[in-house]
């Protein structure tokens, strides 16, 4: 009833807040920041003016989710409607918002996702975005390209390659991690990832092996406290000898929820079925999913074989070896596309099976 009661609040301010917001708010009037609930999900976002072209200004911004990770926002208010701002937070999925700041105190934006089913949202205003701020936070650097220009070694012995990279204008980090994966795992013989100044732009690197093709590169760049976000990660897919565009790696989208709606079985010696649903959280889609179905330790899928489906896919027919309404260990093992970091993750839930 509290949850009900909670979202019917939030409809109606949403309802009534391009009433409220009336001429005497200005577009200006959003920049700031503001602690933002929607859907379960808690963060805080920062809204800065950049620039204002005819009627429309021009907003941008981060938005920085309860455990530490920064997204880039980007948004704008037409004058016509000053009290009202479109803005999407940029996901790896980008998700749209819609929202209207309340007049008098104006310390409020409430409103909803721009989705098939919209969620609604509240914003509450933190603090203005202070000059001092605006004129010293700096952009940092990003890696544009990175290269193996020289190896030595074989497939059998420890060898050695050499990296270079260029960086982007803005501020260079203070330190960057970096590790070299070859065949899916680490090549790096010293601890991985190895940590070097940020000043550097080539470092040669001992590594267990040298084979002639594609590696993953993977750079962590961490920056000083003025530069907005803090950390940046990078890869490249590169081979020896030549150098290659360094992209902004994606954050893996994780298995939130699983649900099994329906049942068919018995716990005699027999085969049972079950339909089991899964949903993903924000981030990149994995492209496979292998599914195991546990019961005290050990699988219950027929043969043992584990059941691979594609990583679009959010929903399974899974049979078992009979059905017990018992706690069940169900088990994700998902692999997600190059430029996600990590590229693999394992979920685990415990759930019921029942009849």
């Amino acid at each position: 009833m509290k949850h009900i009661l909670q979202k019917g609040i939030l409809l109606l301010l949403v309802l009534l807040c391009p009433i409220l917001s009336l001429a005497r708010v200005c577009p200006e009037n959003f920049e700031g920041r503001y602690s933002l609930a929607c859907d379960g999900d808690k963060g805080v976002l920062e809204i800065e003016k950049q620039k204002s072209v005819k009627n429309v200004t021009c907003f941008g911004g981060y938005y920085t989710t309860e455990n530490k990770k920064t997204y880039v926002v980007k948004g704008e208010v037409n004058r016509i409607r000053p009290n009202e701002i479109i803005f999407t937070i940029e996901f790896p999925r980008p998700k749209g918002f819609i929202g209207y700041l309340m007049d008098g105190t104006m310390d409020t934006i409430t409103g909803n996702t721009l989705a098939k089913k919209p969620a609604g949202f509240f914003a509450a205003r933190i603090a203005p975005i202070s000059k001092t701020s605006k004129t010293n936070d700096k952009k940092g650097a990003a890696i544009t390209s990175i290269g193996i220009i020289k190896a030595i070694g074989r497939a059998s012995t420890p060898g050695r390659l050499t990296l270079v990279w260029e960086y982007s204008s803005g501020e260079i980090p203070v330190s960057i991690e970096i590790d070299i994966y070859s065949e899916g795992k680490s090549i790096i013989m010293e601890k991985n990832p190895i940590t070097i100044a940020g000043s550097m732009t080539q470092v040669e690197i001992n590594v267990s092996h040298v084979l002639y093709i594609p590696h993953e590169i993977v750079c962590c760049l961490h920056y000083s406290t003025d530069v907005v976000p803090g950390d940046k990660i990078f890869v490249a897919n590169c081979r020896i000898g030549e150098k290659t565009v360094c992209l902004p790696a994606t954050q893996p989208a994780p298995i939130i929820k699983i649900d099994i709606p329906e049942t068919v079985g018995s716990e005699i010696v027999s085969l049972a079925k079950m339909i089991m649903n899964w949903e993903y959280g924000e981030g990149e889609w994995p492209v496979s999913l292998t599914i195991d179905v546990q019961r005290n330790g050990g699988t219950v899928l027929p043969m043992g074989e584990l059941i691979t489906v594609n990583g679009a896919e959010t929903q399974a027919k899974i049979s078992i070896w009979r059905l017990f309404d018992v706690s069940h260990d169900i088990i994700f093992y998902a692999r997600y596309p190059y430029g996600t970091i990590p590229r693999e993750r394992i979920y685990t839930f415990k759930q019921r099976i029942r009849k």
